[in-house]
């Protein structure tokens, strides 16, 4: 818990954090401040028009950064969260606009790491959160795969190795009320077809 309080006084602060979620390491900002989430592209060397997606610790967060979910993307809240799937919300007012590149969504999940949910917690606020490579290399599942070049750009880095699935998480966003995947990750998607047919 030390360097958990350590790092969300860090994000607080406007710092960036380099911590593990459930399929790589990340590198999140405190998802309010345009200026915080910025150095995230800046350190990655990432294009400013491709969005990154914010990470939430408990159900709740999700009015922080997104407006109210369809029953149909509540569904998938509930079968698949905590775990690797990502959704494209309707971005609230008070999210940085860097982290949607000024759109009108934004990519939202909930990891099955209780390191980044408890360290969401501590900072109070969702973070917006990019795996931890420069662009168009390798995520690092290890903390010593993180490369030299990140790592001495950001202010922090929270080490866990344990229980790092290496596998992307699922995107979707609906579109006049159907699913699309975005990006097929961990779960499939008949996994996400069988979700929507439940209750």
């Amino acid at each position: 818990m030390e360097d958990i309080e350590r790092a969300a006084d860090i994000l607080l602060e406007g710092g960036t954090v380099v911590f593990p979620t459930d399929t790589v390491y990340g590198l999140g900002a405190i998802a309010s401040s345009d200026e915080a989430v910025e150095k995230i592209f800046d350190i990655k060397g990432r294009d400013k028009q491709k969005p990154i997606n914010v990470l939430i610790a408990d159900f709740e967060d999700i009015l922080k950064v997104a407006e109210i979910p369809s029953r149909e993307e509540g569904k998938l809240m509930e079968k698949f969260w905590p775990g690797p799937l990502t959704l494209i919300l309707k971005r609230k007012e008070g999210v940085a606009n860097a982290a949607s590149s000024n759109g009108e969504t934004i990519g939202v999940r909930m990891p099955n790491s209780e390191i980044a949910r408890n360290l969401i917690r501590e900072v109070g606020f969702p973070l917006a959160t990019t795996s931890v490579n420069l662009a168009g290399d390798q995520p690092a599942v290890k903390a010593s795969e993180i490369d030299e070049k990140v790592a001495e750009k950001v202010d922090f880095i929270l080490e866990n190795d344990e229980n790092l699935s290496e596998v992307a998480s699922t995107i979707v966003e609906f579109k006049d009320g159907k699913p699309e995947i975005l990006r097929e990750g961990e779960i499939k998607r008949a996994d996400v077809a069988s979700a929507l047919l439940e209750g």
